[in-house]
């Protein structure tokens, strides 16, 4: 059985990932020393190494503190409409959209978003062909990672190009590209 961090170990834990998070909107997060994240928490280097290994660990569990909230967000959207609510994880990552830069740079933090949505999408495909009678099985596994790999680059596009299409222009489009393919006009 494992016990719940005390208050105290919370309370440090949060003070190192907003310390983290504030500098990665001033600094490349490779250039960031665990000294430049324990000065901005105003915590000694022996109380970041008791709570995390690297600055990758730390990004890791800040990647694991949104799966949480994405999690808790997409059981109260009931019916997204559209996998892993697409509109207001956009809107999530517009919130602070350099955190998400860095996170998806780094290859152990795409991996775990990646294993996430392929979790998400799996579950979805799987209700789906359970509801009408479908087995579900290489062709659910193939697809679930045909569709994460979309919503990564979706991702990465729309993180670049901010302003250009807002959250629910680009949940529609991907959308209709998933479900209806591309139409003959938008290839011109």
């Amino acid at each position: 059985m494992s016990r719940k961090p005390s208050r105290q170990a919370q309370r440090t834990r949060r003070l190192l990932q907003e310390a983290l998070i504030s500098l990665v909107q001033e600094r490349e997060f490779n250039s960031l020393r665990i000294q430049d994240i324990t000065d901005r928490a105003d915590l000694g280097r022996a109380t970041f190494y008791m709570h995390y290994s690297d600055k990758e660990d730390l990004l890791g569990a800040i990647v694991d503190q949104s799966y949480e909230e994405i999690q808790k967000r997409l059981e109260t959207l009931g019916d997204p409409k559209g996998f892993i609510g697409l509109k207001w994880a956009l809107e999530y990552a517009s919130e602070q959209p350099e955190l998400f830069r860095v996170v998806l740079q780094q290859q152990r933090a795409i991996d775990r978003i990646r294993s996430f949505i392929v979790g998400q999408i799996t579950e979805e495909l799987n209700r789906i062909n359970h509801a009408a009678d479908l087995p579900s099985g290489a062709n659910t596994k193939a697809t679930a990672h045909i569709i994460s790999g979309a919503i990564l680059g979706t991702f990465y596009w729309w993180l670049d190009h901010q302003g250009e299409l807002s959250p629910e222009e680009v949940k529609n489009l991907f959308n209709q590209i998933l479900l209806e393919g591309i139409p003959q006009s938008k290839l011109l």
